[in-house]
Parts: structure tokens; sequence; C-alpha cells
């Protein structure tokens, strides 16, 4: 898929323990061309769901994707995702691409 055909970026938020899954499916995706990774730490003023751990160092650790893509594959995107994750512990966004490109 050309760069220039893209027009909405999904932000994902995963846990940890869904990477490798996500990993899969995006590799698999025919409405991408590829995706950013990076592991990140989210904090919450609620920490009745983190572990001893988490609450000692005060965040969890997640995974933040990035997938560019066209608007119009948007549901068959977060469709194919869903494979992955069918508890619903991934929380995302999409946005609009106002330009891209190189410097």
């Amino acid at each position: 898929m050309p760069k220039s055909e893209t027009d909405t970026l999904l932000i994902m938020i995963a846990p940890t323990s869904l990477k490798e899954d996500l990993v899969d499916q995006l590799m698999e995706m025919p409405y991408t061309s590829g995706f950013s990774l990076s592991k990140i730490q989210g904090f919450s003023s609620e920490h009745s769901h983190y572990n001893i751990n988490e609450q000692v160092a005060g965040h969890q650790d997640f995974y933040r994707f990035e997938i560019a893509h066209i608007s119009a594959d948007s549901q068959a995107v977060l469709a194919h995702l869903r494979e992955a994750c069918p508890e619903n512990t991934i929380r995302y966004w999409m946005v609009p691409i106002q330009s891209s490109g190189f410097v």
C-alpha cells in the first residue's frame, strides 16, 4: 500500500502478554505495510487492578502499537486484531493523519 494513501493512524495500548499475538496478527494483515511498536509505562490513579510489583513500581508495562492505514479499512483492521484479543483489553484511538512524508 503506498504511503500516500494512508490517512488514519490506529494507536493501541496493549498488555505485555498480548505483544506476540498482536505482532503475528499485524504481520499477516493485508491492510497495512508495517507498524511501529514501543514499550511504555502506564500510570493510573486506580491501582486495584495492579499486581504487587506494579503497585510498588507505581505503573504497569504496556506496548504501544501505531498502525497507519486507509480509513476505509479501519473496521477490518480492528476486527482482525480482535482475533488476538477476545477479552477487549486493548485501548485504542483512531486519529486522522493530516500529512506525512520524509524530512
